[in-house]
Formats: structure tokens, C-alpha cells, sequence
């Protein structure tokens, strides 16, 4: 609201399937007296059509909710853009129409700000000279700002394997995406050792001690207030069970079932590679 002044519009598009979620947050907008525009696409251009009521909307194009009301693309001063993919530093992969990029250069007072899920967050995406940059990208997380200089924290993550299944444990409530699954692991401490602090972690997390052998792989994930640089090994479980303290579920999980997993995005690119080791482990 701080950024919108009387007569401004909020351009914000209706999600569809994956898309995270719109609905509440037009109906909020159209609750506090803010105007509301949807994109209708013309022939090649978009269009700003402005509805007062979520019960405006009417079918558009593939079922996608859209509005035949006034056009009110030069009133917009705030545009909520999906996408497929973006990066921290406000880059977007579109779905390849040229749409947005066209709408926003042609409408230069239009702020544009992504909106999508933390896990569509990535560390590059292809930049074209046509390509209009987001000021800031919104996620279930919270708000990536380009113009922020984010800190990068170590991490470790440790794949621990017995007969053939990994243990894994999911994010309880009041954690940061909370739900999601994670390889267990934590922050490398100044001074120490990735296995070391791997070793550690599991100890402290899950009250088991491990033995750190192989190296995965690592990964960098902007997160809205610091950058990840996730480090992973495998490690040999060498006393107790584990147990949850911080997690809220811990799971052993058959390596054909890793894909399906609902993964923390920091977690997601070493999948792979996890899945390749202990197949060749065989």
C-alpha cells in the first residue's frame, strides 16, 4: 500500500496450475480500495483490464482467469509478474511470449516485482538485451532485493545411507520452509572443518555419529536474507538411531523415491548427483 497512490493500479496475474497462489492477494488488494488490473493478452500485447470484484473475471486463453473491463495499463505502478524461474538479482525466465517485457517497456512507471515460489529461485537464468529486470522478487520466503548485498553461509549436508535407503528429515512448523525435506546437516562454524562440522551437526540434530567420506557436490541458493553455499557428503552411520530435535519427521527414503521428495530449493541440484553415487555404489 506505501507504494501505490490514490488512482495507481496493482497489475497482478491470476495463477494457474504451479503458479503460487493469487487469489488472496487480489481479493486483499480489492478489499483495502486498491485498483486491480489482470492481464489480457491482445494479439501480441498485454493489457492491463481492470476489474473491481474478484467476480469480474471471466475464462481467458487455456482457461487462465482474465477481464474484458476498461484498459488501465497506463495507471499501473505496480506489476506482480510470474515466471518460470528467477534469480536474486531480479533476472526472470518468462514463458517465452515476450509479453511482460513488452508491457513493461512500453509502460516505464510500472515497478516490476516477480512473485513466485522459493524453489523457482536459481542462480542464473538467460539475459537478453529485450529482458526487463524485476526490482525485487516476492516468494512464499519472503522479498529477494537486488540492491541488497547478501552474506553467503556454509553449509554441509550429509547424506547418510544405510541398505541402500538415505535418511532424510523434513522442516518442522515455525522453521523456514517449514514442511519441506532436507538432507540433515548446518552451518559450518569460522575455522572448522566441512566434515568436521558435518559430523557435528549430525550429532547435535539427530544424536547419531557418522563417519564423512565422499563429497557430492555443492550448490549456491539465494534465500531472501542470505545466499547458501550448501557443501554434501555422504556419511557411514557408525552409532545410535536418529532422532528428531529440530525436524519434526525424519524418513528413510528408497533411492527411486528421491525425485518425488518435496525438497527444501537449496536441497533440489544435488539430488542428482546423490542419486548417481549410490547407483554406482552398487
Amino acid at each position: 500500500r506505501e507504494h501505490v497512490s490514490a488512482g495507481d493500479v496493482v497489475c497482478i496475474s491470476v495463477s494457474y496450475r504451479a503458479e503460487l497462489p493469487t487469489h488472496d492477494i487480489i481479493q486483499t488488494l480489492l478489499a483495502d480500495g486498491i485498483r486491480v488490473a489482470v492481464p489480457l493478452i491482445v494479439g501480441q500485447r498485454l493489457e492491463a483490464r481492470e476489474i473491481t470484484a474478484f467476480g469480474d473475471l471471466v475464462p481467458g486463453e487455456m482457461g487462465i482467469l482474465t477481464s474484458h473491463g476498461p484498459d488501465v495499463s497506463r495507471d499501473v505502478r505496480i506489476c506482480l509478474v510470474p515466471g518460470l524461474a528467477f534469480t536474486h538479482e531480479g533476472h526472470r525466465l518468462g514463458y517465452g511470449g515476450g509479453f511482460y517485457d513488452r508491457f513493461l517497456t512500453e509502460h516505464p512507471l510500472a515497478r516490476p516485482i516477480g512473485l513466485c515460489f522459493e524453489r523457482q529461485m536459481v542462480p542464473k537464468v538467460p539475459v537478453q538485451n529485450h529482458d526487463v529486470a524485476m526490482t525485487a522478487v516476492i516468494t512464499d520466503c519472503g522479498v529477494h532485493d537486488p540492491t541488497k548485498v547478501l552474506k553467503t553461509l556454509r553449509v554441509v549436508a550429509g547424506a547418510v545411507v544405510r541398505n541402500g535407503r538415505v535418511l532424510t528429515a523434513r522442516r518442522g512448523p515455525g522453521m523456514l520452509l517449514a514442511g519441506c525435506w532436507e538432507l540433515p546437516g548446518g552451518k559450518v562454524e569460522p575455522g572448522e572443518d566441512d566434515r568436521d562440522a558435518l559430523a557435528r551437526e549430525l550429532f547435535e540434530e539427530l544424536g547419531i555419529r557418522v563417519k564423512v567420506t565422499d563429497a557430492i557436490g555443492d550448490w549456491e541458493h539465494p534465500y531472501p536474507t542470505a545466499r547458501v553455499h550448501l557443501i554434501a557428503y555422504v556419511a557411514e552411520l557408525v552409532e545410535g538411531e536418529p532422532k528428531t530435535t529440530e525436524h519434526d519427521a525424519i524418513a528413510w527414503i528408497e533411492v527411486r523415491d528421491l525425485p518425488a521428495m518435496g525438497w527444501a530449493p537449496a536441497d533440489v541440484p544435488l539430488i542428482q548427483p546423490l542419486i548417481d553415487w549410490l547407483n554406482d555404489a552398487e
